[in-house]
């Protein structure tokens, strides 16, 4: 952190190179090996790390309380859900896709740490899964957005596959935190269409936990 005339900022280091989405949009008969390689980069950051940062429980149920299109009763369900989670100890990036991944000098770099946090590593993983089956580029025209879902949810195929088979978690556990994880996303500036899709799912989610205490 300096100050400069008064003002606070943040020094970041300068990069040079090509962030991986490029690199595979460019090079669509690489798209397999590189989204291998995203599991790999992502599984390499899951180290235990100290407390001194949130955990990704505090960070979600803070998010949940910003949401304003779910409805209070699914606000609760989220949050009790979310408190039956296992805490973890590892770091979490939570903003982890293919555009916030540098190839420079032939070596990887992770951008983006704003959202670091301290928790489960199938909860960043479940972060992962979503963006890449539900994100979407903003005022795109409808054909580009069609391609991008299809090219992403390739690269989620490959990515998840490769990681289940190194990390030795299951795609159990990684589900299991797609309800907080996609109800704490709806307060993000996304599109109305993704809003739209991850609002259904979330309310799906929701009345399956509601089915059980009944």
């Amino acid at each position: 952190m300096i100050e400069i005339n008064g003002r606070h900022g943040i020094i970041y280091e300068e990069i040079h190179g090509t962030d991986m989405l490029k690199i595979m949009i460019g090079s669509i008969w690489k798209v397999n090996a590189y989204a291998r390689k995203l599991a790999h980069y992502h599984l390499s950051i899951h180290k235990p790390v100290s407390d001194n940062i949130c955990t990704v429980k505090e960070k979600l149920e803070e998010d949940l309380n910003r949401v304003d299109v779910l409805s209070d009763e699914n606000k609760e369900i989220a949050r009790k859900y979310l408190k039956q989670l296992p805490e973890g100890d590892v770091l979490c990036h939570f903003d982890f896709h293919p555009g916030n991944v540098m190839i420079a000098n032939k070596k990887e770099v992770i951008l983006d740490w704003m959202t670091a946090c301290r928790g489960d590593s199938c909860a960043d993983v479940a972060r992962t899964c979503l963006l890449l089956k539900y994100g979407e580029v903003a005022h795109a025209p409808w054909v580009i957005r069609k391609l991008i879902s299809i090219f992403q949810h390739h690269i989620y195929k490959i990515y998840i596959k490769e990681y289940l088979t190194i990390s030795q978690r299951s795609m159990e556990d990684i589900n299991s935190w797609e309800l907080p994880v996609a109800a704490a996303r709806l307060r993000e500036w996304i599109s109305e269409n993704e809003k739209k899709e991850l609002l259904q799912l979330v309310n799906e989610l929701c009345n399956k936990q509601r089915s059980k205490t009944y």
